[in-house]
């Protein structure tokens, strides 16, 4: 399956013909105390900034992701879901550039028929439209893969403006 990954900080961006695919790398949390920890160092200090990442469990729902069905093939996902890493099928999963992620991380892909529209600003700013959902899909991707999400965006007719 041709996969087109792009990165941030915190998540990764995969485009494919049939959907994007959005893959949580980074909660808040992990971010926040990473940042403490880069600038405060491992002590109290930067534990006391960075938090103890008690609310990675908090999120409304992330222990009942799939609704209690196993998630179907890649194929035929026909709405915006979200699961576990470990539950992405195997059709992505095995994939060469499947990145390695972490089994418990989230993974929310958005199926191709209910985007209507994708815009991806020079700078890396992408949202993409998605029919049935109260907000859309907003995030910025590394400004050196804006080029490459862009041509993946467009060899697969997103649509694009």
């Amino acid at each position: 399956m041709d996969l087109t990954v792009c990165t941030t900080r915190r998540q990764r961006l995969i485009i494919t013909d049939r959907a994007l695919v959005v893959i949580v790398t980074l909660t808040e949390d992990e971010a926040r105390a990473q940042t403490a920890q880069y600038f405060f160092g491992h002590g109290l200090l930067g534990a006391a900034i960075g938090g103890d990442g008690g609310s990675l469990l908090s999120e409304g729902g992330i222990l009942n992701l799939g609704d209690g069905q196993p998630v179907p093939s890649f194929d035929q996902i026909n709405k915006v879901l979200t699961c576990f890493a470990a539950e992405v099928p195997e059709e992505l999963s095995t994939s060469r550039r499947w990145p390695k992620v972490l089994p418990h991380r989230r993974v929310t892909f958005y199926p191709r028929p209910l985007i209507s529209e994708v815009t991806l600003g020079w700078l890396g700013a992408l949202r993409a439209k998605v029919a049935g959902q109260v907000n859309d899909l907003e995030m910025h991707i590394d400004i050196l893969e804006v080029w490459k999400a862009r041509g993946a965006l467009r060899r697969w007719a997103y649509p694009l403006s």
